[in-house]
């Protein structure tokens, strides 16, 4: 069979894939013409579901000439950048994965990775916010929402997988303010349901993507290591933390394993660049290659840890054998301001409006970054992708995707 062509067959519950690996073993960390990934597969899937404030334009003329000369602070020196980051194909036994969340912007990149390594993957999502275009063809779909717990249940009986990956999350921080009840009812109850699924279907073990930088609340130092005190200033932050309590539960009560990465900002293809907030490269990105004026929330003196999506994807590989029952940031331990990613992405998009700003965002801490010591240590992992790289690679994912939907 050629590479790439995939059969797929219905066995009741799920949509079997016969090819379950990808050749060659890399992963593609964007979605450029030149990547090998192949597109994602359109065919029917099994269906468990239903069907500012700105500045006036003399103060932003004053910010833009106060701090331009700053732009020779982007580290960038032209060269070829990989797109494209290394799998080591089963560098562990190939297992049965399940990702919930498979079709978001990160757990996406998971499911690649897995595939690209060997792994036999399927994708729990309920496409509210996930898109279909960025899951792999050789994994296979579970239209669920994690709420419906029978339809949970019945996802994970039909997979009946070694281990599963839990993405899925109400991920927005305003979301979270403005309607905490949902967001504890997807990533409380939802995440619940599915730790039941997984002590009834004798799942070996949850790796869960957790948050760092909503856990914290206003850290007393820079970079805050894991074991510092949790003090979350929205309510995303603390159903994140409130489901990781529930992983030490099950472990201590039903023996289900876990592992617990705490992510960094995390920034690179996929990511939506239409939202309205959040999501600052892809926003600043897609605005400013469209010409078009970019809005900063508050003074833009907030800072925030930056990691690319490829390295993200990389420590849910080291995190399958490694990391039993422990909590690790995913990170590089460097706070970046927002005014120095907008200029950096200026020089790299050649735009040259100032930044209009608006008010602060509410459950938002202001300068965070996290200690990622312990996940070098015990899980192997470090970042390998740097802030100007993955910058670099996440423009050229934008350019192409804005260029598609120009007139």
């Amino acid at each position: 069979m050629q590479m790439g062509a995939l059969e797929r067959q219905d066995v009741g519950h799920r949509i079997e894939p016969r090819v379950l690996s990808v050749q060659p073993s890399q992963l593609v960390i964007r979605g450029q013409p030149h990547g090998n990934r192949r597109p994602a597969c359109r065919e029917a899937r099994l269906d468990f579901g239903e069907g500012n404030r700105s500045l006036q334009h003399t103060t932003q003329e004053r910010w833009w000439n106060t701090h331009s000369h700053r732009l020779d602070h982007l580290d960038f020196k032209p060269r070829a950048l990989s797109h494209r980051q290394q799998v080591n194909r089963l560098e562990s036994v190939a297992v049965r994965i399940l990702v919930t969340g498979g079709a978001g912007f990160i757990g996406s990149q998971v499911v690649d990775a897995y595939i690209a390594a060997g792994h036999e993957v399927a994708v729990l999502d309920d496409f509210s916010t996930g898109n279909e275009d960025n899951v792999n063809a050789a994994a296979a779909v579970y239209r669920v929402d994690l709420r419906d717990q029978p339809k949970v249940e019945a996802a994970v009986s039909a997979f009946r997988p070694d281990l599963v990956n839990h993405h899925a999350a109400q991920s927005e921080v305003p979301k979270s303010v403005a309607d905490p009840t949902y967001d504890a009812q997807v990533n409380i109850i939802g995440g619940i349901n599915l730790l039941k699924a997984c002590v009834d279907q004798k799942v070996r073990k949850v790796i869960f993507s957790s948050t760092g930088g909503a856990l914290y609340g206003e850290p007393d130092v820079v970079p805050a290591a894991e074991d510092h005190p949790v003090r979350p200033l929205s309510p995303y932050g603390t159903s994140k933390l409130a489901f990781e309590q529930y992983l030490g539960t099950f472990h201590r009560t039903y023996g289900l394993d876990y592992t617990v990465l705490r992510y960094a900002n995390i920034y690179g293809a996929r990511q939506d660049f239409h939202a309205a907030e959040g999501r600052v490269v892809a926003i600043f990105a897609s605005r400013m290659l469209l010409g078009k004026p970019a809005t900063i929330d508050g003074t833009g003196e907030q800072a925030r840890d930056m990691l690319h999506v490829g390295d993200a994807a990389m420590a849910n590989i080291a995190a399958l054998d490694k990391g039993s029952g422990g909590t690790y940031h995913v990170s590089t331990g460097i706070a970046v301001s927002v005014n120095d990613l907008f200029r950096k992405l200026a020089l790299l998009t050649d735009y040259h409006l100032p930044p209009n700003f608006g008010p602060g965002r509410k459950g938002d801490v202001f300068r965070i970054a996290l200690d990622n010591q312990r996940a070098k240590e015990e899980l192997g992992w470090e970042p390998r992708v740097n802030l100007e790289e993955g910058l670099s690679l996440t423009v050229d994912y934008f350019r192409e995707q804005v260029s598609k939907d120009l007139p």
